[in-house]
């Protein structure tokens, strides 16, 4: 089977990063700031970091970072980019638990991007942020709104896309309470609808999370990618399930062209037990497990306790797997964006992900718990 300069690149480049290995001048080298070192500001209190997404907020062409914490007051904060560094706009300003996840679209349909989050265990609601633009105030916070309540229990990963082929986005969600993937299309009125209508994707589904986009089957309609699974719209609000992995229904998940030729290919990991980080390839009809082939991306010893190399998944969160879509960009010199989580080292870096310039995720652990950016410094060899 041929294996692509990409899959080898991604693969080197992360072990370089997870284990200190030199890779040479043959490989991408990095620059690492951080607001642990004062190169960065601090986001926001606690270690609880949740969520973490890169923006254009302010649609002067450059893309910010905006930083959710679950445990101290500023809950979200935006970090804006300027000539001189950033300045930091509080989002929310109380103390209001958030999930891991989060998106971002317009969905009040005014021309900027607004934020999407959800509760984490022990809360109910999904919620949406207003963007304010222009008229943005450090003392300010953004306007909040309500999506969905639907009970106690965690809303983990949201996704915005258009899967219904409405031409425009809804916001998909996790709600594991309930085990069940919901879509919410959005209403006439986003600002005054207090309880969007659901359309439910997929049930029975316990512990389900990671969402991704892609077009699996190549019908050039979106499709929505979690819980080692993927889901086709097929008519009205009915949807159909496929799994690629029944193991992987906790995992982080992203949908790429990793392989050229085929369908696109699925990277999915464990996304709260150590797990093999695997990359899937599709031989035949999508539709069939059957079809589905897994290779494991860093090798036989990764997870091995006694290894010098060791890898869990809590240490691998959802952007990782989006090294497909980075193989899709090519791994254009770019920024990438990290933020803490809490616990030990191996929990730290699950919640983290990151967005460089060109909009195609890509990751790199970090080793702190607050703000951390990889600069690309050297050209890739690959093309």
């Amino acid at each position: 089977m041929k294996t692509s300069f990409t899959a080898l690149l991604a693969t080197a480049a992360l072990w370089g990063h997870l284990a200190g290995v030199g890779l040479g001048a043959d490989f991408p080298q990095w620059k690492h700031l951080s607001s642990k070192t004062g190169d960065l500001p601090v986001p926001n209190g606690g270690k609880e970091q949740t969520a973490c997404l890169v923006l254009d907020v302010n649609k002067d062409g450059l893309n910010d970072i905006v930083i959710a914490e679950r445990s101290q007051a500023p809950s979200i904060v935006w970090l804006r980019r300027n000539a001189d560094g950033w300045t930091k706009y509080p989002v929310e300003t109380g103390k209001t638990p958030v999930a891991a996840g989060g998106a971002f679209c317009d969905i009040d349909g005014d021309g900027d991007l607004d934020l999407v989050f959800g509760a984490p265990a022990g809360g109910s609601e999904i919620w949406w942020w207003e963007n304010p633009f222009p008229n943005y105030d450090p003392a300010t916070p953004w306007k909040r709104h309500v999506i969905a309540s639907s009970g106690k229990g965690m809303h983990h990963d949201q996704l915005a896309g258009d899967f219904l082929g409405e031409g425009k986005p809804e916001i998909v969600s996790w709600f594991q309470a309930g085990g069940v993937l919901l879509l919410f299309p959005i209403p006439p009125d986003p600002r005054t609808t207090s309880s969007w209508p659901a359309v439910t994707v997929a049930s029975g589904i316990r512990g389900g999370e990671g969402l991704a986009m892609g077009d699996i089957d190549g019908d050039g309609k979106p499709d929505i990618v979690g819980a080692g699974r993927w889901f086709k719209h097929l008519i009205g609000s009915d949807f159909a399930t496929y799994v690629i992995d029944a193991v992987q229904t906790g995992s982080r998940a992203a949908g790429g062209d990793l392989k050229k030729g085929g369908h696109l290919e699925v990277v999915m990991v464990l996304g709260d037990s150590v797990g093999r980080l695997k990359w899937y390839e599709c031989t035949g009809d999508p539709r069939q497990t059957t079809s589905w082939v897994g290779h494991d991306l860093l090798g036989a010893d990764a997870n091995h306790a006694d290894h010098p190399h060791t890898v869990s998944a809590l240490a691998i969160p959802k952007a990782v797997a989006a090294l497909v879509e980075a193989g899709t960009a090519q791994i254009n010199p770019d920024l990438h964006v990290h933020v803490g989580g809490w616990g030990n080292p191996s929990q730290r870096s699950r919640r983290s992900r990151s967005f460089p310039k060109d909009g195609s995720p890509v990751l790199q652990p970090y080793s702190d718990c607050r703000l951390r950016i990889d600069r690309r410094v050297a050209p890739r060899v690959f093309e």
